[in-house]
C-alpha cells in the first residue's frame, strides 16, 4: 500500500497506471526515473546512478513490464522503449562502475566522463533473464536478446540475438503490430 506513492515520490514523472508488485525498487543516487504509462515493476530492483554526471536519467517507456532482481546502473542515460519486458536478474549499464585504470581504482577514482556511454533499448524489445546490456549499446525495435547474454554491441531490430558475446542468430519477420 505504501510502496507505490514512496517509489512515485522519487520519481521526476509517472505515467498513469504506473504498479509495483511486491516491493519497492532500491533507487540511489541523484537518478532522475521517467515513467511512462502502465509501466509494472515487479519485486526488488535496484535502480542506481554514479556521480559521473550531475543528473543522471532513466526513462522507462509505456506499457513495459520489467521482472525482479533487475540491476540498472546509470550515468548519464539509459532508456527503455514502450511495450518491453525486461526479465528477471537482467543487468543494464551505461558505464563500467570503476575505472579501468588500477591506480585509479586503487585510489577509490569515479568513472571518467569520457567512459561513460549511454544505452537505448528501441520499442516491442524483449530481454531474456540473466542478461546483461553493457555501455554504448543501442538495441532496435522488436529485437528478442536470449537469456544470459552478454550484449557488447549494437544489435538491429526485429532479429534475436544471443550468446557470450551476443550476436544476431536470426531475423524476425515485422510485425504488423508495430508498424506506423
Amino acid at each position: 500500500m505504501y510502496y507505490e506513492p514512496l517509489f512515485k515520490a522519487r520519481c521526476a514523472r509517472v505515467g498513469r497506471g504506473c504498479r509495483l508488485v511486491q516491493a519497492i525498487p532500491l533507487v540511489s543516487g541523484n537518478l532522475q526515473i521517467y515513467l511512462g504509462d502502465r509501466v509494472t515493476i515487479d519485486g526488488t530492483n535496484t535502480f542506481e546512478s554514479t556521480a559521473v554526471f550531475d543528473a543522471p536519467v532513466l526513462h522507462i517507456g509505456t506499457n513495459t513490464t520489467i521482472a525482479y532482481h533487475v540491476a540498472i546502473s546509470v550515468a548519464k542515460e539509459v532508456t527503455i522503449g514502450e511495450n518491453c519486458f525486461i526479465a528477471k536478474e537482467v543487468t543494464i549499464v551505461d558505464n563500467d562502475g570503476h575505472p579501468l585504470d588500477p591506480a585509479k581504482r586503487a585510489l577509490h577514482e569515479r568513472v571518467s566522463p569520457d567512459d561513460v556511454r549511454p544505452v537505448h533499448i528501441g520499442n516491442d524489445v524483449w530481454i531474456g533473464s540473466y542478461a546483461m546490456i553493457l555501455k554504448g549499446v543501442s538495441i532496435g525495435d522488436g529485437a528478442v536478446i536470449g537469456a544470459h547474454s552478454l550484449v557488447t554491441k549494437d544489435i538491429p531490430p526485429h532479429c534475436i540475438a544471443a550468446g557470450n558475446p551476443a550476436k544476431v542468430i536470426k531475423q524476425l519477420p515485422h510485425s504488423e503490430l508495430s508498424e506506423p
